[in-house]
């Protein structure tokens, strides 16, 4: 009985101590297009609202709106829109034209997703993050393939562990054509 509870404490400590959370980046990768930040949807999703907030300086964490809009639209696998330009069907509530290449914002998206269900996403970008052709994912790490993330780790408690998706989402060349006057410009 003594060896027993002596296994069994020494599981459960081991346990303990390996297990940790883990959270992956929401499903998104960015890029800019023609000087436009563009968003791709890893997995398909429904969106029905998007935010912008400034953030003042790195010590600011509460940030200030400029940008809202809301409506309902359904986004296949590998969609790409432009940020701060509602999408087809979305009505803007607040619109503060600002350069958000200049300054460290926050993107929230209130989607639905099959993999994950219903939440809000939580993307924060700072200056320099976003370059012309270049992908990154929803906490600014470079990307060589868009929609890609490293691996949960084996005893983690992994959170928002979207699949890996394959074929169109992974193309390194954006599919989005920016129109004038639709998008808003960025820094280069």
């Amino acid at each position: 009985m003594k060896r027993f509870l002596a296994v069994a404490l020494a599981a459960a400590v081991a346990l303990g101590l390996s297990g940790c959370d883990q959270f992956l980046p929401e499903p998104l990768s960015f890029t800019v297009v023609d000087n436009v930040i563009v968003a791709r949807t890893c997995v398909p999703m429904s969106i029905t609202s998007q935010s912008i907030s400034l953030y003042s300086g790195d010590e600011d964490y509460e940030g200030y709106e400029i940008w809202s809009t809301a409506g309902f639209i359904d986004l296949p696998v590998g969609s790409e829109f432009a940020i701060a330009t509602p999408l087809d069907g979305f009505t803007n509530f607040y619109d503060e034209p600002t350069d958000l290449q200049s300054q460290r914002f926050k993107l929230e998206m209130t989607v639905d997703a099959g993999p994950g269900g219903d939440w809000t996403t939580f993307t924060v970008l700072h200056p320099g993050d976003l370059a012309e052709g270049e992908w990154i994912d929803s906490s600014g790490t470079p990307l060589d393939t868009p929609c890609t993330h490293e691996p949960c780790s084996p005893m983690a408690a992994c959170f928002n562990n979207w699949p890996q998706p394959t074929g169109e989402p992974t193309e390194a060349r954006p599919t989005f054509t920016p129109t004038p006057g639709s998008a808003v410009p960025v820094t280069p």
